[in-house]
């Protein structure tokens, strides 16, 4: 088994329509190249922002490891199921490889808060699209100020 594998009960099927939209490049470039951590990690951000309309999301370790409870209790998303450790290094590993951007919080009296995540994406170079789609961005800030260019983000 590799780590963190659990057995599941059987799986009712998925929902439709609900899904989360994943650049192509993951599955054409990437995907065979990445650890099971990190496609996890990439997995989960993705989840997080593009299935959520948005371009970044405040992620804590704790829901990126455990994922996300409810204020009822109920359990809204089980995260990546890694360790800490396997995590941390996933999450180095994507960040050295361009995968994803972290963009660490502080509050104003110096804690820490959740770091921003998001996947990279380049600028659009894509020739197939009408001008009008090449420079616009598909999804909404969402009030968020804008990444600094250096992010090289939609």
């Amino acid at each position: 088994m590799l780590e963190n594998e659990k057995t599941t009960e059987r799986f009712d099927g998925f929902s439709a329509p609900c899904y989360t939209q994943v650049p192509n490049e993951f599955f054409d470039e990437l995907m065979a190249d990445l650890s099971m951590a990190e496609m996890r990690v990439v997995l989960y951000i993705a989840r997080r922002t593009l299935g959520f309309g948005r371009r970044s999301d405040k992620i804590s370790v704790n829901t990126l490891q455990h994922g996300i409870t409810g204020s009822d209790g109920r359990k809204l998303d089980k995260g990546t199921g890694l360790s800490y450790e396997s995590l941390r290094k996933a999450l180095m590993s994507l960040k050295e490889k361009n995968i994803i951007d972290a963009r660490m919080q502080r509050a104003t009296d110096g804690g820490q808060l959740p770091t921003e995540y998001s996947l990279v994406f380049r600028r659009a170079t894509n020739t197939h699209l009408p001008p009008s789609q090449v420079t616009r961005h598909p999804l909404p800030l969402k009030n968020r100020p804008p990444l600094p260019l250096k992010n090289r983000h939609l």
